[in-house]
Order: structure tokens, then C-alpha cells, then sequence
């Protein structure tokens, strides 16, 4: 099934988001109306993309943050890589949300799903030399061999 993806700004995008939403909270009986008449449903929308830099790899305008447990929230993630929220951004310290974990747990469940995912992580430390230990410790948690960036 092919999936219409429409070109916006982040701004476009977010002002229709919030016009929808504020709509539905004025009007519900109308917003539920305007639902029905609706040609594209909730599961053929797909969020944009936008090229990385120079890399010439293509991003979505919108990324999802791991700063929370996303062990408990696989359905979260699979919703977003299904809309083509596709960048993921967690870090070494959100592990104590169990963010790597999380991760990992849906990688492990859907390892199909990785090639999708445009991955960030991040690491800090004030001895560079551990920055390895850091890595190695994140792909660990994340189940898998590469992290995009």
C-alpha cells in the first residue's frame, strides 16, 4: 500500500496539528463530523522528510526523544515508525528511564524495524578515554551493532 506524503514545513505541520486539535476541543461534534468526511485516516498519514546536512540521508521533521520508558511504550514506538517517525534520539543517561533498554526490547521484538531507524546517542564523560566503554555499553542495551550518529 503506497502511502501519500505530502510536503510541509515543521511549522505547516505543527500549525495543522494544533489546528486540528484545538478544533476537536471547540467543536466535537463537528470535528467528529469533518472526521467522517475525512479521505486520509490517521493510518496513511506519514511524517516528512527533510535531507541530514550534506549527508544526503533523508530524516523525518520530526524525531522522537528517549528520554522516558520506552520498555513499557513498545506500542508508542511501533505507532511512530508505522507514521515515519523514524529518528530516534536517546543518550547513555536516559538509561535510567530504561530508554537504551527500551530500545532494545523493540529492536530485539521487531529487528526488521532497525533499518528504519535513523538512531542518535549520545555519551558523556570528563576521561574521552572511557567514551568507548560508553559505546559499546549503548550498543549493548540498544541490541544492536550501529548507532547512525
Amino acid at each position: 500500500m503506497a502511502r501519500k506524503i505530502i510536503n510541509t514545513t515543521r511549522r505547516g505541520f505543527l500549525k495543522t496539528v494544533a489546528a486540528i486539535g484545538t478544533g476537536a476541543v471547540i467543536d466535537r461534534s463537528g470535528a467528529q463530523a469533518a472526521n467522517t468526511q475525512t479521505k486520509a485516516s490517521p493510518d496513511k498519514w506519514i511524517v516528512p522528510k527533510r535531507p541530514f546536512g550534506d549527508t544526503g540521508v533523508q530524516v523525518p521533521i520530526l524525531s522522537l526523544g528517549g528520554m522516558f520508558n520506552t520498555g513499557r511504550n513498545l506500542l508508542l514506538l511501533k505507532q511512530a515508525v508505522k507514521w515515519g517517525v523514524t529518528y530516534w534520539d536517546t543518550a547513555a543517561r536516559y538509561e535510567y528511564w530504561g530508554s537504551e533498554t527500551g530500545i532494545g526490547k523493540y529492536f530485539t521484538r521487531y529487528p526488521e524495524d532497525r533499518k528504519k531507524i535513523f538512531l542518535v546517542s549520545k555519551a558523556y564523560s570528563l576521561d574521552p578515554s572511557r567514551l568507548d566503554q560508553y559505546l559499546d555499553a549503548s550498543l549493548d542495551n540498544l541490541k544492536t551493532d550501529y548507532i547512525d550518529l
